[in-house]
C-alpha cells in the first residue's frame, strides 16, 4: 500500500483527505546538534480547527521548499492560504511557536494529487530569515544519484509505524538506501526508470522509513566537506505487500528529486542556480515551464492545479 506522509491513519485504500497527511521517521535516531541540519524547518498549517504538520527546507532568506501535497487541501484541491503557514527554524523541537509566516505559495503547475507527480512547492515568507550557526540555507545536489548511495531523511513525523499518532517532539534522522531499479521501485499510477528522473526511490530499508508527519522534509546526502546537500523532498511511501505500516520489510519510499525541478525553482524564486547548488550538473532536469503563483488569501481549484474533479479514491497515501 502507499502512504502519504502527513499525520493521519494509514488505510489500504485511502481517501483524498486521508492521503493528504504527512509522515514520520521510523527506526531513526534523535538529532543531537542543532547545527547538523541548519536548513531543516518545521511547517505548521492551520486549516479550520485542524493543525497539519510537515517538514520543509530553507532555500534562501525568503524561500522554503516543501511538498505540493503539504500545502494543498486534497479534499477540495485548493491551496491553503499562505497566511495559514507558519515556519520554525533553528531548533530541534517541534513545539516552538512559528517564527515566520507565508506570503506566497507556488505549487508546481503539473502537480497531481492522485499520483503525487511533481509533488513540489515553494513558499515565500513575509520577512527575511535571519541566518546563524543553526539557521542556514541548503544546497541542492546536481550530481547523479547511484543505486546503493546512502542518504538521510529528516523529520518530526511518527516514530511508530503502526500507531502513527506517536509523533516525535524532537527532530529525528534515518539513513536509507537509494535504489534505481525499476523492478523494485514500482510506482502506483506512474512510471520509474531511475533515481535521476523526477523521483528518488529508496528501498531495502526494513524498519527504517519516513512516515506520517515527515512529508515535505528533506532527503540529504553528505558532501566532501562534511556538509549536507538536498536530493529529495519526502513525498509518499508504498508497500507491495499492502503492509499497513511504515517501515515495512518491502517498503518503498519516493521523494521528489529536487535538482530535476531546478528550472522551476530558479524561475519561481529568481535565485541563481550557481548560488543554491553543489555538484557536477550530471543529473537531468525538467524544462523550465511557466509556474502558477497562488498568493495569500487566494483560492485555487482542482482544475487550476491540473487535478481531476472527482477526488474520491486515491491509490497513494502521502508520507
Amino acid at each position: 500500500m502507499a502512504t502519504c506522509l502527513a499525520a493521519t491513519t494509514v488505510v489500504a485504500v485511502p481517501t483524498a483527505k486521508e492521503a493528504a497527511q504527512f509522515g514520520r521517521i521510523i527506526g531513526g535516531t534523535k538529532v543531537s546538534s542543532d547545527t547538523q541540519f541548519p536548513f531543516i524547518s518545521h511547517l505548521e498549517i492551520t486549516s479550520g480547527n485542524e493543525l497539519i504538520d510537515c517538514g520543509c527546507s530553507l532555500l534562501s532568506d525568503e524561500w522554503f521548499l516543501t511538498a505540493g501535497h503539504c500545502v494543498t487541501d486534497v479534499n477540495t484541491g485548493i491551496v491553503h492560504p499562505a497566511a495559514s503557514l507558519g515556519f520554525t527554524v533553528g531548533t530541534l523541537s517541534a513545539d516552538i511557536s512559528s517564527q515566520y509566516k507565508g506570503s506566497k505559495i507556488v505549487v508546481h503547475p503539473n502537480f497531481n494529487v492522485e499520483t503525487l507527480e511533481n509533488d513540489i512547492a515553494l513558499v515565500k515568507v513575509t520577512k527575511q530569515v535571519s541566518f546563524s550557526s543553526t539557521v542556514q540555507p541548503v544546497k541542492i545536489l546536481t550530481s547523479s544519484i547511484k543505486s546503493g548511495d546512502q542518504a538521510t531523511a529528516i523529520g518530526w513525523g511518527s516514530t511508530n509505524g503502526v500507531d502513527t499518532t506517536q509523533q516525535a517532539s524532537t527532530l529525528e534522522a534515518v539513513n536509507v538506501t537509494v535504489s534505481s531499479d525499476p523492478r523494485q521501485c514500482i510506482t502506483l499510477g506512474g512510471t520509474f526508470s531511475n533515481s535521476n528522473g523526477p523521483q528518488v526511490c529508496t528501498a531495502d530499508n526494513p524498519s527504517k522509513d519516513t512516515c506520517q508527519g515527515d512529508s515535505g522534509g528533506p532527503l540529504v546526502v553528505s558532501t566532501s566537506d562534511g556538509s549536507y546537500a538536498q536530493i529529495g523532498v519526502t513525498s509518499y511511501g508504498y508497500s507491495p505487500s499492502n503492509t499497513a505500516s511504515c517501515g515495512a520489510a518491502d517498503g518503498i519510499a519516493f521523494y521528489t528529486h529536487v535538482s530535476y525541478y531546478l528550472p522551476f525553482i530558479t524561475n519561481t524564486t529568481g535565485l541563481d542556480a550557481g548560488n543554491i547548488t553543489v555538484g557536477d550538473n550530471s543529473t537531468g532536469s525538467s524544462s523550465g515551464s511557466p509556474t502558477n503563483t497562488y498568493t495569500s488569501g487566494g483560492s485555487v481549484t482542482a482544475s487550476a492545479l491540473g487535478l481531476t474533479a472527482g477526488l474520491v479514491l486515491l491509490t497513494l497515501a502521502c508520507l
